[in-house]
C-alpha cells in the first residue's frame, strides 16, 4: 500500500490485462489451435486434430467484435469428446515449446505486471483464450490469477464443445463485473492493458487504460479518451 498527500493508505490498484497480442505477441487460441491441427495424434485425440484443421479453415479472417465471438464458439466446438485432462496436457506442450521463443512476451507489459505485483496489485488476465493457455501464463508471470473463456465439461471431465458467457469485447466487461468489481471497493483504482477495439468495454472499466499495438479503430479511440497508447517495433501500428 501506498499513502497519498493526506496520509491516507492506498489500496494497491486492480490490474486487468488482455492476453493475446498484449501480453503475449502472439494469438495464443490460433497458435494453440494451429500446434493440435499440425500434431499427428493417436485416438482418442486425433478427432480433435481433425475438428481443428477444420475449424481453423473455417475461422481465419473474422475480424469484427461479432464475428470473434461466432469464431470463438466456433472453435471451441472442436474440443467435444475430449478431456480436460488430454487438452492441458496439450496446452503444455504447446506452451514449453512457444515459450521458448524470446519474443513470445511483450516484455514492457511484463515488467509493467510485475511492477504492479511487487506493489501489491492483483493482476488479472482477462481474455477469451482458454484456461490450457491462460492458466499457464499466470503460473509463469505470478499473476493473480486469469478470466477466460470456460468449456463446459461433464462429470467425467469430457468437454461438451460448448461454452458460457464468452469472454470477448462486452463479455470480458461483463466477467470482471461478475468476478471482481462486485467486491471492488470504489477507491481502489483500476488499470487495463489492451490491443484491440473489441477490447473498448474492458478499457472502459479502467481509471488509466493502455492501448498496446492498437488496432486502427483502437487507435482512433484512444486519443479522445486519453487513454495511453504504447507502440513496439514488434507489431505494425494500426494491425487490426
Amino acid at each position: 500500500m501506498t499513502s497519498d498527500k493526506t496520509g491516507q493508505r492506498q489500496l494497491p490498484p486492480l490490474v486487468l490485462a488482455d492476453l493475446d497480442e498484449t501480453v503475449l505477441n502472439v494469438k495464443s487460441l490460433l497458435r494453440f489451435g494451429q500446434y493440435i491441427a499440425s500434431r499427428g495424434l493417436e485416438q482418442p485425440e486425433s478427432l480433435l486434430t481433425s475438428r481443428m484443421r477444420s475449424v481453423l479453415n473455417q475461422i481465419l479472417g473474422s475480424a469484427d467484435t461479432h464475428a470473434r465471438a461466432d469464431a470463438n464458439a466456433i472453435y471451441f466446438s472442436a474440443f467435444a469428446g475430449t478431456s480436460k485432462q488430454a487438452v492441458d496436457a496439450l496446452g503444455t506442450e504447446w506452451f514449453e515449446l512457444e515459450s521458448q521463443d524470446p519474443e513470445f512476451y511483450n516484455a514492457r507489459v511484463v515488467t509493467a505486471l510485475s511492477s504492479h505485483r511487487e506493489e501489491g496489485a492483483e493482476v488479472w488476465l482477462v481474455t477469451g483464450s482458454l484456461s490450457a493457455c491462460a492458466d499457464l501464463v499466470v503460473a509463469e508471470l505470478g499473476l493473480t490469477g486469469a478470466i477466460c473463456t470456460r468449456q463446459e465439461a461433464d462429470a467425467r471431465g469430457v468437454y461438451n464443445g460448448h461454452i458460457g458467457q464468452p469472454c470477448i469485447g462486452r463479455g470480458k466487461a461483463i466477467a470482471v463485473c461478475d468476478r471482481l468489481l462486485s467486491h471492488t471497493p470504489a477507491s481502489q483504482e483500476i488499470w487495463a492493458y489492451a490491443d484491440h477495439h473489441s477490447d473498448v468495454p474492458l478499457l472502459a472499466l479502467a481509471d488509466r487504460a493502455v492501448c498496446v499495438n492498437p488496432s486502427r479503430q483502437l487507435a482512433e479511440i484512444a486519443e479522445p479518451m486519453g487513454w495511453e497508447t504504447w507502440l513496439s517495433d514488434q507489431v505494425e501500428v494500426g494491425n487490426d
